[in-house]
């Protein structure tokens, strides 16, 4: 079996290799063309939330359950001016 250092080096060498290589040349059109039908563009595609999502995440979190907590409260004593300014804070 081989020694890892000398499996290591090797495999440092190779990596090497081609950067020693191509110093200072870079890429030919048609390697760049290839390589940009290969593996598309280098950019990250952004994912937009849903709107709806999006405002519905609001009313999820602890301080949005105890703002809709005391508005169901506030409707169940009768308070209704209560409950109507505090679920204008909740939107």
């Amino acid at each position: 079996m081989a020694d890892t250092n000398t499996l290591l080096k090797a495999d440092l060498q190779d990596a090497k290799k081609p950067v020693t290589e191509t110093k200072g040349k870079g890429l030919s059109q048609t390697e760049a063309d290839a390589l940009l039908k290969q593996y598309g563009y280098n950019e990250i595609t952004e994912n937009k939330a849903h709107p709806l999502l999006n405002f519905l995440s609001k009313f999820w979190g602890l301080t949005a359950w105890m703002l809709e907590f005391i508005v169901v409260l506030s409707i169940f004593l009768h308070n209704l001016s209560d409950a109507y300014v505090v679920g204008g804070l909740l939107v």
